[in-house]
């Protein structure tokens, strides 16, 4: 069926005498056709408009390109963490090894979504898809260009005060930084006496250490920091489980923190170190792929805008078209370069911190239970007056749970808590059991039902529905605007993510961290999403024996409606 289309509900009325049985009958098709024509004239065709806008489809198809390299990263992750004992000591040696390809897969998770989706962008709206992905692509990648936060001379701003700090440590982060020293700094310290004395020395040395510290691991320790005030921006960044240059940043910010008043909180930009110019590692992956998606999106639409507007250098026919297609993109490219050289480096704006921030009430809510159960019903709902509810808001939850996934397999990677229940795989495999709703379990029910249609209508689909296909069930019922039906239905999703939500979050079932196709059966899905952990799979079991205990009662009051109005039909001939 087509994204929006509502159809009649098919169901009969209760066990009741013919006359009442019709006007039942009558008032009940008068309030679904009420219902029916007040969502098609205010909710399908805004919600069908999203489903079928050119926008949101290039962003799902790009969410769904990068889906292979998820699964190979988690395959690695299983390999590298997998719950059999004595395996973490068998593998200690290759661990690293055994991450690079987590790093190639979800460390780049930006880039390949920014490539594809301008891609399939540049494909819809007839320009050269391969320039537009590349155009995107380069954009993307300039605009994550930093300069490395490392100390430097004028960031010794109370010289004298850290010093004394150094000299006679007090607080645990003192003692801790002070122990830390090269020989040579602590030299320079002894001989460092404060005002017209000669600082050099110690500028020189005390630099290079704090510059080590800052290229190590993460200095935090809640112990060691106990006596640090530490600003909103460093908690931020710690909650993320930061690596490469933003591991280094967050070093600094500690610091700093530690030191407010020594250390200063310049930040060097591109034209004072050259030499130290590099990406940001964490904007390249899950982190940047809504700044990712929106570069995608405002590329092609400018290289759109040029072309329509004949503002292009156009060759001869008789050149190559590889050269032709490269000239064309040349004036478009030189303005987006030119726009985003002068917000990005010239003005100074964060663009990744802008979209991170609009998008963060999002990020934060949908790992929250209210959240996902809101998430839930709005997806079942959908689903329930004939709207594809996955694909209408796929485009938007898919970035999100994807970055959940990526960040709940780097904290795998680092021996921390996974900090995400509702990454990606919660809900396709512990919410939709069997598909959308859980209707496999209707589908066991109904296998030995009394009417013979209910009973064949089960017994074709469950063989699709143990692969997670539940369309031919769900409108071979149907279950599309019957209300017996759909109370069970939208149930069954609420007590599902509820249920799961706990689980995982009182720590009796692993959270997600490993990326399985969407058609991976029940129970085998619960199994491996966790990573291998059994009570998954025993929950994938219970759940499908729940929703099988919530479907029976209005699975057996729609059986009788049908074969009471069978039987009255008969009765009338």
């Amino acid at each position: 069926l087509a994204p929006g289309f509502i159809g009649p509900p098919a169901h009969a009325p209760l066990c009741l005498p013919r006359q009442t049985a019709i006007k039942f009958q009558s008032h009940q098709r008068s309030n679904v056709n009420q219902a029916t024509g007040f969502l098609n004239k205010y909710v399908v065709p805004v919600l069908t408009a999203v489903s079928e806008n050119i926008y949101m489809s290039a962003i799902r198809a790009g969410m769904v390109s990068v889906v292979p390299l998820t699964i190979i990263g988690g395959l690695f992750t299983i390999l590298a963490f997998m719950p059999i004992n004595g395996w973490d000591k068998l593998v200690a040696p290759y661990l690293q090894l055994l991450q690079l390809p987590v790093t190639a897969t979800f460390g780049l998770l930006a880039v390949f979504v920014c490539f594809s989706v301008s891609y399939d962008l540049g494909r819809q709206l007839k320009q050269e898809a391969i320039v537009s992905a590349s155009m995107a692509t380069v954009i993307f990648l300039m605009i994550q260009l930093n300069g490395l936060p490392t100390f430097s001379v004028r960031d010794l701003a109370g010289l004298q005060s850290l010093a004394g700090s150094l000299t006679h440590p007090k607080r645990p982060v003192d003692i801790w930084l002070a122990d830390r020293l090269s020989d040579e700094t602590k030299a320079a310290l002894k001989s460092y006496q404060g005002g017209s004395s000669d600082k050099a020395p110690l500028q020189t040395a005390l630099l290079s250490d704090l510059n080590t510290i800052l290229r190590g691991s993460s200095i935090h320790d809640v112990q060691r920091f106990t006596e640090v005030t530490l600003r909103l921006e460093t908690k931020e960044l710690l909650s993320q489980n930061p690596q490469g240059n933003d591991l280094l940043l967050l070093n600094r910010l500690l610091l700093e923190d530690a030191y407010p008043q020594e250390l200063s909180r310049h930040r060097p930009t591109l034209g004072e170190k050259p030499e130290d110019i590099s990406f940001s590692m964490n904007n390249l992956g899950s982190k940047g792929l809504f700044t990712a998606i929106l570069i995608a999106l405002v590329v092609v639409r400018v290289q759109k805008f040029f072309t329509d507007k004949n503002l292009v250098i156009k060759m001869p026919a008789n050149v190559p078209p590889v050269v032709y297609e490269s000239f064309l993109s040349l004036i478009p490219l030189c303005f987006l370069v030119l726009s985003f050289w002068l917000i990005r480096f010239v003005l100074g704006v964060d663009i990744d911190h802008l979209v991170q921030t609009a998008f963060k009430p999002l990020v934060f809510a949908l790992n929250t239970l209210p959240g996902i159960l809101v998430y839930a019903f709005l997806v079942t709902m959908l689903w329930s007056v004939g709207i594809n509810g996955d694909n209408a808001v796929d485009a938007i939850v898919a970035p999100i749970f994807l970055q959940y996934l990526a960040a709940n397999v780097a904290a795998k990677g680092l021996g921390e808590p996974m900090p995400y229940v509702t990454a990606l795989g919660f809900f396709t495999t512990f919410v939709n059991v069997g598909g959308t709703g859980a209707t496999i379990a209707l589908a066991l029910v109904m296998w030995n039902s009394k009417d013979p249609g209910y009973r064949k209508v089960s017994r074709l689909s469950l063989p699709t529905q143990i692969f997670q296909i539940n369309e031919p069930i769900f409108f071979g019922f149907p279950i599309v605007l019957n209300p017996i039906l759909m109370i069970p239905y939208i149930l069954n999703a609420l007590i599902l993510t509820t249920g799961s939500y706990l689980l995982i979050h009182w720590h009796v079932i692993q959270k997600p961290f490993v990326n399985v196709p969407w058609t991976t059966p029940p129970i085998i899905g619960h199994y491996l999403v966790s990573g291998g952990d059994w009570k998954a799979a025993v929950w994938g079991a219970a759940s499908i024996a729940i929703a099988m205990a919530v479907y029976y009662p209005f699975a057996k009051i729609a059986e009788r409606q049908r074969l009471n109005a069978e039987a009255a039909g008969v009765a009338h001939e």
